[in-house]
């Protein structure tokens, strides 16, 4: 019954949301969008990076349970395929693309461990075929998405650059584009940079590897987000601790 109960309330939260205005960072996998979630909680948003989304078969319906009240910016490729619905139900809302150069942003996908491997079920197969075009890398299919999402987003947000910001991630100064977008002081501290080093490899395949649900696995990327010099162990032994 409490299932049921909790079903019906997602419903309701996706078609009846509290009326504030949010952030949804809407740049594909491997431009930056870990380093953007981090900077917008120093800026004391409510960050949900890769929020859980409701499917039916391979469609996107609606953030599930209460992320949409809970947060009020959400990042990475989940967002994707709803952010015209999300512009509509949020018209005051502001969206940022995080970009890189095409070349060097295949370079990137074809290095990821996780874009070359084979066995992806399940959402995260779903996730990558909509967003991506392919469950693991295929040049062809990769480089056209890319173009062809960038085209989508561009031509949506025609006559409305105060809604869009297009943020490569190679470019300087990134928290004065982010801040006056958005409004708010620069903060004193640097940027930062959730760079993909064998570290981070190391703990996003460890976290993997453990299994655990979408909540603590979200809790277990953020706690290790700005940490480096990590072992094996010291991950496992985290990890331990909240499963």
């Amino acid at each position: 019954m409490k299932r049921v109960y909790n079903f019906f309330k997602e419903i309701y939260v996706w078609y009846f949301p509290k009326k504030e205005k949010k952030i949804f960072c809407i740049g594909m996998h491997k431009t930056g969008t870990t380093s953007l979630a981090s900077s917008l909680s120093i800026l004391g948003y409510k960050v949900k990076d890769y929020p859980s989304v409701r499917l039916f078969g391979s469609r996107f319906l609606w953030f599930k349970g209460t992320q949409l009240n809970d947060f009020n910016c959400f990042t990475d490729a989940t967002v994707i395929p709803l952010y015209k619905r999300l512009d509509k139900k949020f018209p005051d809302s502001k969206f940022i693309l995080t970009t890189r150069d095409l070349n060097s942003w295949l370079t990137s996908c074809s290095k990821w461990p996780n874009f070359n491997r084979d066995g992806v079920v399940g959402k995260r197969k779903i996730y990558r075929e909509r967003v991506l075009g392919a469950k693991t890398y295929k040049e062809d299919i990769y480089k056209k998405k890319f173009i062809d999402y960038h085209i989508d987003v561009m031509k949506y947000f025609e006559g409305r650059e105060h809604d869009l910001l297009v943020l490569d991630i190679s470019t300087d100064n990134k928290w004065k584009h982010i801040c006056e977008f958005i409004d708010v002081p620069i903060p004193n501290v640097p940027y930062p940079h959730s760079n993909q080093s064998a570290s981070k490899i190391m703990i996003k395949e460890i976290i993997r590897e453990f299994n655990l649900p979408s909540e603590k696995a979200a809790k277990a990327h953020r706690y290790f987000i700005d940490k480096t010099d990590l072992t094996k162990n010291d991950v496992i032994n985290y990890l331990k601790k909240i499963q």
